[in-house]
């Protein structure tokens, strides 16, 4: 059996800066530094979302979903009774979900990080109601709810149902435009035909490769594919001289203009047609 404990700053209790388990057998101890709210703070918070229901909250308990620390909850009544649960993310407190049972808590609070683009924070962690879906991008709009960026994108074959892509989490969605195929894993909401994507998918099912803008070898392409230098039938072009070298890679000799033709200073040295041009 495993206990375990917040951990507050030496100075002051309004939050916590990690937790401490400790094993009773072995008496093994980790750390693990998570800043966040304290349990106090976790339950004022899941009182806060149903405070019309008057609900009082249990001292909450310590969860991994999805790879992100939470806190989980039972909402009582005044006689006792465990009337809905609830989900904290420690990090961000003010990301609560609360449903009857626990698993529709688990999907709402979910679908409740992707909407708020924590996904990406995950280090691998999957949701346990993701779906996968792959089609042609009809349409994409983009708004700013709250401070942050969404991104709401439907499918050709999806008649009816919009995708949320939050902004940091979900940042690869500014690659695409409307008549892209597109494969990404969601989480489906209950109630609503506005579902949030969980994670962007390459071809072959898995999360792409972030690369720059200039390719794999660091060098940007022209449009044809050709060398900024190559001539139009894709033969390459000759280096234009710098500074007074001429194509020999020679300094070029001072020109006169004489009679409206061109000619150097041993021409004028020689005395031909020395007059000069108007």
């Amino acid at each position: 059996m495993w206990v375990y404990t917040g951990v507050t700053s030496a100075t002051a209790d309004n939050s916590i800066i990690g937790f401490v388990l400790v094993n009773q057998r072995t008496q093994e101890s980790h750390f693990y530094s998570v800043a966040g709210a304290t349990e106090d703070s976790a339950m004022e918070s899941a009182e806060g979302q149903v405070q019309n229901l008057r609900y009082t909250s249990t001292f909450p308990l310590l969860i991994n979903v999805g790879n992100q620390p939470t806190y989980f909850m039972a909402l009582k009544d005044g006689a006792g009774l465990v009337k809905k649960f609830a989900m904290i993310d420690i990090q961000r407190y003010q990301n609560v979900a609360v449903g009857d049972t626990v698993a529709d808590t688990q999907k709402a609070y979910e679908a409740l990080l992707a909407t708020n683009g924590v996904v990406s924070e995950s280090d691998g962690g999957t949701a346990a109601d993701v779906k996968t879906v792959k089609g042609t991008i009809r349409s994409l709009n983009q708004a700013v709810i709250e401070g942050n960026t969404h991104f709401y994108v439907t499918l050709e074959d999806e008649d009816g149902n919009i995708f949320d892509f939050a902004l940091p989490g979900l940042l690869d969605i500014v690659g695409y435009k409307v008549g892209d195929t597109i494969n990404f894993t969601y989480v489906e909401s209950a109630g609503s035909n506005v579902s949030p994507a969980y994670e962007i998918l390459g071809g072959d099912g898995k999360a792409p490769a972030t690369e720059d803008a200039a390719g794999s070898d660091g060098s940007a392409a022209g449009d044809a594919g050709a060398p900024a230098d190559a001539n139009a039938d894709g033969s390459a072009a000759a280096p234009t001289p710098a500074g007074d070298e001429n194509a020999s890679g020679e300094p070029e000799d001072d020109v006169v203009e004489q009679n409206g033709a061109a000619q150097t200073p041993e021409e004028v040295a020689a005395g031909d047609d020395t007059k000069q041009a108007a």
